[in-house]
């Protein structure tokens, strides 16, 4: 059993359990992450997960930069645009409140959600600091909702920064946000879009198909055009772990997500930003600085020099 599963066993297990899965997980990020600098933490990753050296010098290549803006990117904005309740202000004054997600219901007090402070539709509890901190609820009246505290009150604990070393996690306040959950017809989730953006402009445009299950991706052009190359982790083989996947129907409103894109690319040197399209109603997703963590790679594997050169190498500190 891991060390995760091992403290989140204990963690559920009792008031006093809670605290000392807390201790045994800090002691493991302390040992872990934060013995060594940020610097040799992420050359070491780079080499263990991509197999070179990273060149933080000169960078040149799209994963080699993204790195690099770990560690010399410091814009404040970017600490707003990550936190998952703050960009909310952000997305309204740059597109309008109306690409907006519905919110339900925020909070720093984990005892505060409960079945009676949220709505009877189907709702998403996440928290705004970290990823892959989630509860998709469709029916409120078969959740124990002590276990979803439980899960929220650990979350408020995580600095998901020590992970990665991705710098604006290490400063947005913690925070639980519930919004509406976004379906489709048929009561799944829907696809997002992921428009990847070089210094305000778009590049590409990736979709994921199932997720939850055999996970696929398409890339594509500005006219939709399915482009000939992967952007994706790699197996021991060096094969893409996320294939091409079925055809996926062109969105009616692509221009409409390319621009409204682009208007919230523009700050930035590199970002991915996400959208839902349900219905041609399209609803902000996020924005990632970091896509991947800086891991994924292009197949054919010059095409990560190809993009790394529409990335300005911006130093920013605060």
């Amino acid at each position: 059993m891991s060390i995760n599963k091992i403290i989140k066993k204990i963690r559920h297990s009792s008031s006093i359990g809670f605290f000392a899965a807390l201790i045994m997980h800090r002691l493991y990020i302390f040992t872990k992450y934060r013995l060594r600098s940020d610097r040799y933490y992420i050359k070491k990753n780079f080499k263990n997960i991509v197999g070179r050296d990273l060149n933080l010098r000169v960078p040149k290549t799209m994963t080699e930069k993204i790195q690099w803006y770990k560690i010399n990117y410091k814009n404040p904005l970017i600490i707003q645009c990550a936190d998952k309740y703050a960009v909310r202000e952000y997305v309204a004054n740059t597109i309008g409140e109306q690409y907006l997600v519905p919110l339900v219901f925020h909070t720093q007090d984990y005892r505060e959600v409960k079945s009676e402070n949220l709505p009877d539709y189907p709702i998403v509890i996440k928290a705004n600091h970290t990823s892959g901190t989630t509860h998709f609820v469709k029916d409120k009246s078969t959740v124990n909702w002590k276990s979803v505290q439980n899960d929220c009150r650990w979350w408020l604990h995580l600095n998901y920064y020590h992970l990665d070393k991705e710098w604006q996690y290490e400063n947005i306040k913690p925070r639980i946000v519930v919004e509406k959950m976004l379906t489709d017809a048929d009561g799944s989730i829907p696809s997002d879009y992921k428009l990847h953006c070089f210094n305000g402009k778009f590049e590409f445009l990736q979709v994921d198909l199932g997720r939850f299950g055999t996970h696929r991706r398409n890339l594509y052009d500005n006219d939709w055009n399915l482009l000939p190359f992967t952007f994706s982790m790699l197996d021991r083989d060096k094969r893409p772990k996320t294939p091409n996947g079925k055809i996926v129907e062109r969105p009616k409103n692509l221009a409409l997500l390319i621009d409204l894109a682009e208007k919230l690319a523009k700050p930035f040197p590199y970002v991915r930003v996400d959208f839902y399209v349900i219905n041609e109603e399209i609803f902000f997703g996020e924005l990632t600085f970091h896509h991947g963590g800086g891991y994924e790679q292009f197949t054919p594997s010059e095409l990560d020099l190809h993009f790394g050169e529409k990335i300005p190498l911006i130093n920013y500190y605060v």
